[in-house]
């Protein structure tokens, strides 16, 4: 099992969007969603790292581990000078829209991965687990100290298993 840290803050893939007119219609994917291009890069490249340690040949199946770590909100923190504690009603979970949905985060590492040369598609992604969390979450076994994530990646044929 190899594993590779991202650090940034986790964007979700921008939705295809439609645009036509007499007759002709194109498919685009705004690439200008804000932090969506720099943490792509990094994803990238930390799937260039995996890609060094070892290489998923085509028809290999692989499973994935993926844990993203979200900023909590300014509101989750109390004022004045216990503003470094949250408050009592600060959610355990990352609910809010504005993380965006967990599946779009993985598209895009996916993504990521298969541009970096860790395997030919990321069709051979038969196993995929994904969780989304807040900084140092008890509930989730690799939550980070600050926004990121950490990809866990294996063979299944070789027997590895979480």
């Amino acid at each position: 099992m190899l594993t590779v840290t991202v650090h940034g803050t986790p964007r979700p893939k921008p939705d295809p969007k439609c645009f036509g007119r007499g007759g002709h219609h194109h498919l685009s994917i705004p690439a200008n969603s804000p932090g969506y291009a720099q943490w792509r890069e990094r994803c990238t490249e930390a799937g260039r790292a995996l890609a060094a340690q070892a290489r998923f040949p085509k028809g290999e199946p692989v499973g994935l581990m993926i844990t993203v770590t979200v900023p909590r909100p300014t509101s989750h923190y109390r004022t004045g000078k216990n503003a470094h504690l949250l408050r009592s009603t600060a959610p355990a979970f990352p609910l809010s829209r504005s993380h965006g949905d967990i599946d779009k985060i993985q598209r895009l590492i996916l993504d990521a991965l298969t541009d970096s040369g860790v395997w030919d598609d990321d069709s051979q992604a038969v196993r995929v687990e994904a969780a989304k969390c807040y900084p140092d979450c008890p509930h989730t076994p690799d939550s980070l100290p600050h926004t990121g994530a950490v990809i866990r990646i294996w063979n299944l044929n070789e027997g590895d298993q979480l």
